[in-house]
């Protein structure tokens, strides 16, 4: 999108075949998966003839982390009907019908000259639509993760990798990909965060960014 200046709607007749294709290929997967578990004996705990041990020990160490019991485990059952299929979909139905609105409704009526300012970047409203309005959530989860504590245990690990600069960076994209749930994410934090570590290594170990 940022560099056709396309929408999220551009070519809607292959995506929607693009779109059943792995819906029926991921449900036959899906299925197949499951007969084959079930074949073989394997299945849910809460599907176990006999309840689970739990000791006191695990009973008092998980208190203070909820108000879940592990004693309760075997006493809940699956509902007996799901939620009605439009109450599933209304979240999927708000993120597109919200995306359609603010692409082709909402922005094309806002005046978005200043985003030409150089403090604003040089840009222009179709080369950011899509950035704001699909990766910004996703990245703001990951900024979420990246202002951690912990984060800062990941970052040393990533660079105490063997194997130079791209062994490193492949392996940083891939966990931060995990940890956030994103594969734009994680690729965006890994950017913003260790684009300058990088970018040495790169100079040092002398690669080309061509």
């Amino acid at each position: 999108m940022p560099y056709f200046r396309t929408t999220t709607f551009a070519a809607p007749g292959l995506s929607l075949i693009a779109s059943a294709i792995i819906v029926v290929f991921g449900m036959w997967w899906l299925s197949r998966a499951e007969a084959v578990a079930r074949k073989a004996g394997e299945g849910y705990a809460g599907e176990a003839a006999t309840a689970p041990v739990v000791s006191d020990m695990v009973r008092e160490r998980a208190a203070p982390a909820g108000n879940f019991d592990p004693a309760e485990l075997p006493h809940g059952k699956p509902a007996e009907s799901g939620p009605p299929f439009a109450l599933a979909v209304l979240p999927l139905v708000v993120v597109i019908v919200t995306n359609f609105l603010m692409s082709l409704v909402v922005f094309p009526r806002l005046d978005f000259s200043f985003l030409a300012k150089y403090q604003w970047g040089g840009t222009t409203i179709g080369a950011v639509s899509g950035v704001w309005l699909m990766i910004a959530s996703l990245v703001g989860i990951g900024a979420v993760v990246a202002s951690l504590p912990a984060f800062a245990a990941v970052r040393d690990a990533v660079f105490s990798i063997q194997g130079g600069p791209l062994i490193s960076l492949a392996a940083a994209m891939n966990v931060l990909a995990g940890l956030t749930g994103t594969a734009s994410g994680g690729m965006a934090i890994v950017r913003n965060a260790f684009g300058d570590q990088f970018t040495r290594l790169a100079t040092e170990y002398h690669i080309s960014s061509n």
